[in-house]
């Protein structure tokens, strides 16, 4: 998704306030839900072909930020 890519990239962004951005960007949208139990715990779902499916953004953020370690990106900085 490139709002969670975009998310990533902003310096005080938390799962909580993507999961926010997710509420308002998608609550229109037919296969998107979030009930009022889901909304506290930061958790929505979608509507997939096999039925509905439940997410939890928890720790989302941290595992899609995949940075390279220093070493491997230090290495790329000096190949040519």
């Amino acid at each position: 998704l490139a709002i969670l890519d975009e998310q990533c990239m902003l310096p005080k962004s938390t799962d909580q306030k993507f999961t926010r951005y997710l509420y308002s960007k998608f609550d229109r949208n037919k296969r998107f839900s979030a009930s009022s139990s889901q909304r506290v715990d930061h958790k929505f779902s979608i509507d997939h072909y096999a039925g509905d499916v439940e997410y939890n953004t928890e720790q989302w953020l941290e595992k899609n930020k995949d940075e390279l370690p220093a070493k491997s990106a230090a290495l790329l900085k000096s190949s040519s």
